[in-house]
């Protein structure tokens, strides 16, 4: 974590300025998600509140899965240069569709794991500066766009 995001995060909280957060580059291999959350949450100070979570990640990266509106927002790779293609499928969708059984099974656990653990996504809360954390990759349009409203 940047010395600079540290201090931006101080201004934010002595403002009681919203933050969004978001964790990039999931199209590499790098931390658990989990472990990702627990470094913001100490170093910053400040609660995340996942409004997305990774289905996997590197080479295993499927997409991302909305909490609140349980969709699953499908990771399409495209050559480079290119953007990638999203496009948002139900939990049942991805399973007839082929997404691997595993990946759904590890999904799941991870949800229940951060829904227990995190508190819901709520507007007025987020608008009390609060912080709401998205997954995806940038460089491959894997933002969830049509996520950044959550309900």
């Amino acid at each position: 974590m940047e010395e600079r995001t540290i201090k931006l995060m101080d201004v934010c909280r002595l403002r009681d300025t919203p933050i969004m957060t978001f964790v990039n580059k999931l199209d590499r291999d790098g931390r658990a998600p989990i472990e990702l959350l627990d470094e913001i949450e100490s170093v910053l100070r400040i609660q995340c509140t996942p409004v997305t979570w990774p289905i996997g990640m590197g080479r295993d990266l499927l997409g991302v899965y909305h909490l609140s509106r349980t969709g699953i927002y499908v990771y399409v790779p495209v050559e480079k240069g290119r953007s990638a293609a999203t496009r948002p499928w139900t939990a049942s969708r991805a399973r007839r569709q082929g997404t691997p059984g595993a990946a759904l099974r590890r999904l799941l656990e991870e949800v229940e794991l951060v829904r227990g653990a995190s508190p819901r996504f709520d507007l007025e809360r987020y608008r009390a500066a609060a912080n709401a954390v998205f997954f995806g990759s940038a460089v491959n349009n894997l933002a969830c766009g049509s996520c950044s409203a959550p309900s």
